[in-house]
């Protein structure tokens, strides 16, 4: 009879087996037969026997966990969710725990992670700089242009702005010529951010068109937003192009309100398109990013980089992100 709190020593004991065999079977190392490590592993899990992880991991040198570290003001939005929910599902299958880096961390404290993701980095973000510093191997979601870039030891990127110039490509052939682009402001200069309005600007020289760029709060309210929106439109705008996840949706509820239709009177589009309300919105345009699937990605790539930590930087590309044109009647909103 095994004693109330099964240890590898009582396992070791009831099996007839050594301390050493019984903790090599439950933790894969050493040179265990497989029908032993069948016999030790049942034995486990018919005591309740549960791994001290923590013990192990000193024993192994390593801390059993990889961190996420999130932008500041985005927390709340879907797309870093199922992005996070897809890390998750990949570092649980390697037993790995997931922590979330809190951007507060101060610089004299240490990290107790074997990887790191950093999303969208922010050219003097502290945790980064920080995580760098503690020679953590980190996997950005979007290039860091700041200090100790060639530090960073792999680099996974949505296709940005080819997906963004092929949604605005639905701009021209419906005659639009106006389009605003509601940016993010430089409180919070993202990478992605950066990018979508340099592509913004670059397709406007391109058609001859003149950028007209709004800057707006990423936790801007619906009242602002609305007399935002209801400004643009006085002022000419015939189609709206919303950087930040989440403005397609609500604009399109406030042109209603206007008594103007999205998509007939202004054309709506999304670069980082919600899945549920913008994506699969017919009379908007969106970037379906496929968030779950990127986390996924990118934490594949991660768990690459800490089993192989030496050598040049790992960069990939994530191609599941796509465009969602909008449905578009016979001639609607056509000049």
């Amino acid at each position: 009879m095994l004693e109330p709190k099964a240890t590898i020593v009582a396992i070791a004991h009831q099996l007839g087996l050594s301390k050493t065999t019984v903790s090599d079977a439950l933790n894969g190392t050493g040179r265990v037969s497989p029908a032993t490590v069948a016999r030790v592993r049942d034995a486990a899990e018919e005591a309740g026997y549960v791994v001290n992880r923590a013990a192990r991991a000193l024993r192994q040198k390593r801390a059993g966990a990889v961190g996420i570290h999130l932008p500041a003001g985005s927390r709340e939005l879907d797309f870093y969710m199922q992005f996070t929910f897809g890390v998750s599902d990949v570092v649980g299958e390697a037993d790995l725990d997931l922590s979330l880096l809190h951007r507060g961390r101060g610089e004299e404290r240490g990290f107790h992670l074997d990887g790191a993701l950093v999303l969208d980095p922010t050219p003097e973000d502290p945790v980064l700089a920080a995580l760098l510093r503690a020679r953590v191997p980190v996997v950005t979601v979007g290039r860091h242009r700041g200090a100790g870039a060639e530090q960073v030891a792999g680099m996974i990127r949505a296709r940005h702005e080819e997906l963004q110039r092929e949604a605005l490509a639905t701009l021209p052939p419906r005659g639009r010529r106006r389009p605003v682009f509601l940016g993010i402001d430089e409180g919070l200069p993202a990478s992605w951010a950066l990018e979508a309005r340099a592509a913004y600007e670059a397709w406007c020289q391109e058609h001859d068109v003149e950028p007209w760029v709004v800057e707006v709060s990423p936790e801007l309210r619906i009242p602002e937003l609305s007399d935002l929106i209801g400004s643009v439109v006085s002022d000419g705008a015939d189609a709206i192009v919303c950087c930040a996840q989440g403005y397609a949706a609500q604009s399109q509820s406030i042109l209603q309100g206007l008594g103007l239709e999205p998509g007939r009177d202004v054309d709506l589009i999304s670069l980082a398109g919600d899945e549920l309300h913008e994506v699969r919105e017919p009379r908007i345009t969106a970037v379906a990013l496929e968030p779950r699937a990127y986390g996924t990605a990118s934490a594949d790539l991660l768990l690459e980089v800490m089993a192989r930590p030496q050598g040049s930087a790992r960069i990939r590309n994530f191609d599941g992100a796509h465009v969602v044109p909008a449905e578009r009647s016979p001639g609607e909103g056509s000049c």
